[in-house]
Order: C-alpha cells, then sequence, then structure tokens
C-alpha cells in the first residue's frame, strides 16, 4: 500500500498532458475488440445505493439500476482510434437488455454517439455455447434469456484450469465475430468464458462493483484529521477505488504498451498482451504505469476527461481539479 499511494499524484497528473499518438501498423484485416458489458463496461447496485446528486449515468435496465464504468465511453473511442479497428459487443444478457445498455453509453465528441450506434456487432446469450447438457438446463431452470438457441458443445472447455468454467458458465466463441481470430480480442471481467484455443485472445478487466467509500468523507474536511484505524480503512478504500474505477484505463493502458512491445520485438499483438498479462514480476511502476497511458489516450479522444477518485457521498464523482489534488493531498499528509 504504501509502496502504491505516493505514485497516485503522479498518475492523476498525468492526465492533464496529451499523450503522442501510437500506430497499431498497417494490418491487412481489421483488428477486433469484443467487449463485455456487466462489470467491465456497467455495474449495477439496488437503486437506494445511488448517492443523492451522482452523476456518471445510471439507468434502469430490468436488472436494477445500472451504472456505467467511468472512462467507458473515452475507452471505446480510443479503439476506434487505430488503425483498422473495429468494436463489436458480447453479453451473456437478452438482444434488448444489450440495446438498452448501450444506447446509454455515450462516446466524447459532437456526434452524440452511443455505443450502440458504432457497434460492429452485437452478440447476446444465444450465441454463448454451453459446456453440458446439464448446465443448459439448469440455466433453462433459472429462466436465463435465449436459452433454446444456445447450443451444447463439451469441446470449447479450456485444458488450462484459470479458463475452465463451471457447467453453467457460458463460452463467448470469437469466431462469431470473424474466422480468422489472429487479430480478434476479447474484452472480459471473467476468463471463465473463454473458449478452449482462444485463451491468448482474451484481455483481461479489473471487475467493477461498487466500492464502499464512507471513510473518504473525512478528507473533505482539512480539519477532521481521522485516527489510524480510520486512515487504515481510507487507504484501503482508496486503493480499491482506483484501481477497480479506473479499470478501463488501466486495460487500455496494457492495450497500448503491448502494441508497442509487438513492435519492437516483432510479435504477434495476441502473444505481446499474453506476456504482460502473466507477468508476475512487474514493478509497481510498470503497473501504474498502464493507468497512465490509458489516461493519456482517454485525454486525447476527451480534452476533459479525468480520472476517477474516492469522493464523499455528498460529492460527485466528477469532481473539481481542486478537490482531487485535495483529497489526495490530504490522504499522503495524514499518513506519511
Amino acid at each position: 500500500m504504501r509502496k502504491i499511494l505516493p505514485y497516485l499524484i503522479i498518475i492523476m497528473g498525468a492526465t492533464n498532458f496529451l499523450a503522442p499518438s501510437f500506430s497499431y501498423g498497417d494490418s491487412p484485416q481489421p483488428i477486433d475488440f469484443v467487449i463485455d458489458l456487466d462489470r467491465t463496461l456497467i455495474f449495477t447496485v439496488e437503486s437506494s445505493d445511488i448517492p443523492a446528486g451522482y452523476i456518471p449515468t445510471h439507468f434502469q435496465d430490468g436488472k436494477g439500476t445500472s451504472i456505467v464504468v467511468e472512462g467507458a465511453g473515452e475507452f471505446i473511442a480510443s479503439l476506434l482510434e487505430m488503425p483498422n479497428a473495429r468494436v463489436s459487443f458480447f453479453s451473456a444478457s437478452g438482444p434488448d437488455r444489450i440495446r438498452n445498455v448501450l444506447k446509454h453509453i455515450r462516446l466524447p465528441g459532437k456526434q452524440g454517439k452511443t455505443a450502440l450506434d458504432i457497434a460492429h456487432k452485437i452478440l447476446d446469450s444465444g450465441d454463448t455455447i454451453a459446456t453440458s447438457a446439464e448446465g443448459k438446463r439448469e440455466l433453462a431452470r433459472m429462466g436465463f434469456p435465449e436459452v433454446d438457441r444456445i447450443p451444447v458443445d463439451p469441446q470449447v472447455q479450456p485444458d488450462d484450469m484459470d479458463f475452465q468454467g463451471w457447467d453453467t458458465d457460458l463460452k463467448k466463441d470469437l469466431k462469431k465475430i470473424n474466422p480468422n481470430i489472429d487479430n480478434v480480442y476479447l474484452i472480459d471481467d471473467n476468463k471463465k468464458v473463454v473458449v478452449k484455443g482462444q485463451e491468448k485472445n482474451f484481455i483481461g478487466v479489473t471487475s467493477n462493483e461498487a466500492v464502499n467509500t464512507d471513510m473518504t468523507e473525512h478528507l473533505a474536511n482539512p480539519e477532521k484529521k481521522p485516527t489510524r484505524f480510520e486512515l487504515d480503512i481510507i487507504k484501503g478504500e482508496t486503493e480499491e477505488f482506483f484501481y477497480r474505477k479506473n479499470s478501463l484505463a488501466n486495460t487500455r493502458g496494457l492495450i497500448e504498451a503491448a502494441i508497442e512491445k509487438s513492435q519492437k520485438e516483432k510479435m504477434p499483438l495476441k502473444d505481446a498482451l499474453w506476456i504482460l498479462q502473466n507477468d508476475s514480476e512487474k514493478s509497481t511502476g510498470e503497473l501504474l504505469g498502464y493507468f497512465r497511458r490509458g489516461f493519456r489516450a482517454f485525454k486525447i479522444v476527451n480534452p476533459e476527461f479525468h480520472s476517477a477518485v474516492p469522493f464523499p457521498p455528498n460529492r460527485s464523482s466528477n469532481c473539481t481539479d481542486m478537490f482531487r489534488k485535495k483529497l489526495i493531498q490530504l490522504l499522503l499528509k495524514h499518513t506519511y
């Protein structure tokens, strides 16, 4: 924790600068990014959990109140800045719900486009694959949408234990996007949905969900110094919030780093992504460098973008720069 928090001011400050543009290269085929919805671009909470004045987009979608993750529009728009890039969406939900979600994810720019407007393909639960007949029957008993359309194929279960799921875990076959999956990547918070043989086409996202930030109200008042016990809670809340709420920036930075590695070392992009995602010896600076790269990519498509920070219950998450700096400075002042 103490090794990570001092980097936060530096990273927050990095969002004030534009990064130089980069190029994937003149690929002979499109590069397809296939993005999950739940816990990747949105997360669902009870309506009563929404703070008064909460500004990030939230809407009703049949499951409860869904909140669009900060940076979702910038994430999609920045991917589309890459040469020959296309963005599709693949969710184990019904088609109507998926379209309702996508129309609430707005991309930056005066055109007012939504994720629904730019989608190359939209795949729903009926496009997934069950790994067992019993699993499919259990999903039917649970009232799962489009279950009659779901085929059963045990052969899609990966050998790698990290990617093996339960019988009720449905698989997402990227060949439905392009039969040639060399340049197709699934961006998802759950690696259990990966089909056998497509492990290197997976780009992981830290699962997005509601994060408790009750203790950060202490940081809104410089006269109210937290106790040591409260500080430990605040530090934990701050780090969890930072990693979860900025997870898309982290993933965007990872993609950029992999592109640079693939170009420098003359290797396929999927191999570079695999190496970076499975490198357990990365330093704290390297890990946080992904966030910095992602923030800068977001600023290119939206100069007004600000990274998410923990906020008191009576403040919106798109708080002012002054409050953002104050929060981090107070955290460091009370800690060191």
